[in-house]
């Protein structure tokens, strides 16, 4: 200013000194630099000339705030950078990682494309396949049905009408008369023989297996049986463990003696063993592929098999020689049991039938279809002619043996049964099935009694001791679960095997336990 004139935009050298100072917090400095100056201005107010300052100055100064603005602004840049450079790391390597994702289900797909072909191409050929075996296996039931029928024709025929067509041949010629004579008599020789052999059939099985009185005592185990309290089940103990096959042990049964234990297993191989000791008796390939079940006859002079080939084999325990074979069934056999006269067998197979066989003749006497999937086990009910099967189709189905026909289905089981069993008098029985559960019936009602999930894992095996206190169930995970009887609450439970527990019984004296498992071993508790 100049006389309170503007002097434009440039900054009198006063302002700027003064400016300076306050910037740099010179206080004593300013107040020294006003006092004089305002002394000179008094003194020469006419002669001071306003100064002004220097354009380089201002334009330094300028320039620095202006750098400084330029430095914040290349900071924030700067930042925005390293934030944009590590956001473009971090999706350059999701797009890698989404890459070799995407590869990798390519090429996924591509296999399970061509999986898909082989499967539809295999699915074909078994569909031509299972229609080809339909058409056999139909043709097959009408010949076995014109068969009987024939049979029937010529029993009916030679009773009632031999005597005419003899009469009929007797006047065409005499010459043919003797010829007649003769095939007359040849014709009524063999249906009376064939009319004798079923008649005579009829009675065996009549006799041999009719429920006649059953004495109280028969009901009742013998005295000489060990007690088997729940006390005692949760102190079994594996006294012995037998390394019985290098493959899953399917199935074991025990003789009357209780002292010889036989095992089938995943490898088609039956093998004999003595108890307690666990020492091999003998063994012998059995059949060509996996074994469903085995049983003793009631004296312990045969053993029966059955696998996958579809065939039930007999053999001789002492020298495990083959006595006979059944190959009726069209599938595989999952199991066999004896009647308690050891004369008549039961099968059940993966063609959804249950078989009954006369073991003397050799022959099948009925054939039940009450299932409509797989029959995975047959019993015969102690002191009787019923036969309790179970099933892929959740049934569990009552057949009587002496006529081949069902007698009564219990329903209950949300999944395939696995395994029955009955306690010593017959009157109660027990399943399990794939979904862990296992059921108690009433088999003079045919109802429920009890049933209880024991497991998440599949229920394979069951047994109930002698004495009727304790159901053991064999479980997926190898544990061995025991319940009370009467009520199906779980008492204990055995760590058995390492892998599934495949059967289970208990020995008629009510010693001893056996479990035999899918890690090929076989274990005595006690």
């Amino acid at each position: 200013f100049d006389g309170g004139v503007f002097m434009g935009d440039t900054e009198p050298v006063e302002d700027f000194i003064m400016n300076f100072l306050m910037k740099h917090q010179m206080e004593e400095t300013m107040e020294c630099f006003q006092r004089e100056w305002f002394e000179l201005e008094l003194a020469n107010r006419k002669d001071v000339q306003a100064e002004t300052v220097p354009h380089v100055y201002r334009e330094v100064e300028h320039l620095k705030q202006q750098l400084e603005k330029v430095l914040i602004k290349m900071d924030e840049k700067e930042k925005r950078a390293n934030s944009t450079e590590s956001q473009f790391e971090k999706l350059t390597k999701e797009r890698d990682h989404h890459r070799t994702t995407h590869r990798r289900v390519v090429q996924e797909k591509s296999t399970l494309q061509k999986e898909l072909q082989r499967l539809s191409q295999r699915y074909e050929e078994l569909k031509k396949e299972h229609e080809e075996l339909k058409s056999k296996f139909e043709t097959a039931l009408r010949e076995k049905m014109l068969a009987k029928l024939e049979r029937k024709k010529v029993l009916s025929s030679a009773s009632n009408g031999g005597l005419k067509k003899t009469n009929y041949f007797a006047d065409t010629a005499s010459s043919a008369l003797h010829t007649n004579a003769t095939l007359r008599d040849s014709a009524a020789q063999k249906a009376a023989t064939l009319r004798s052999l079923q008649v005579t059939q009829r009675k065996k099985l009549q006799n041999n297996m009719s429920m006649t009185v059953v004495r109280p005592e028969e009901l009742v185990p013998p005295s000489s049986t060990k007690k088997m309290s729940v006390e005692r089940a949760r102190a079994l103990t594996a006294v012995n463990t037998i390394k019985a096959s290098s493959v899953s042990v399917s199935a074991i049964a025990l003789n009357n003696s209780s002292d010889i234990l036989a095992t089938v297993d995943d490898a088609g191989d039956l093998a004999l063993w003595l108890l307690p000791s666990g020492q091999q008796d003998q063994t012998v390939v059995a059949h060509t592929s996996w074994c469903g079940g085995v049983a003793f006859d009631p004296n312990g002079d045969t053993v029966i098999t059955c696998a996958s080939d579809a065939s039930i084999k007999v053999w001789d325990t002492d020298s495990l020689t083959l006595i006979s074979s059944f190959v009726d069934h069209a599938h595989g056999v999952w199991s066999v049991d004896i009647h308690h006269t050891g004369n008549y067998l039961v099968s059940g197979a993966m063609d959804n039938t249950v078989k009954i066989w006369n073991l003397q003749d050799e022959t099948c006497l009925f054939t039940n279809r009450c299932h409509s999937d797989s029959v995975n086990v047959v019993m015969f009910q102690p002191h009787s002619n019923f036969v309790l099967s179970g099933g892929a189709d959740k049934l569990l189905c009552v057949t009587d043996a002496r006529t081949g026909l069902n007698i009564a289905s219990l329903r209950g089981h949300t999944n395939a049964i696995n395994d029955v069993a009955f306690s010593y008098s017959g009157d109660v029985a027990v399943s399990c099935d794939a979904d862990g559960f296992v059921f108690s019936w009433d088999m003079t009602a045919y109802e429920r009694l009890a049933s209880v999930q024991v497991s998440t894992q599949p229920a394979y095996a069951i047994a109930v001791d002698t004495t009727g206190t304790v159901v053991v169930v064999g479980c997926g995970d190898g544990t061995i679960k025991i319940l009370r009887l009467d009520s199906l609450t779980v008492c204990a439970e055995l760590q058995a095997h390492d892998d599934a527990v495949q059967s289970l019984l208990f020995d008629r004296f009510g010693s001893f336990l056996v479990s035999a498992g899918a890690d090929g071993t076989v274990r005595l508790w006690s």
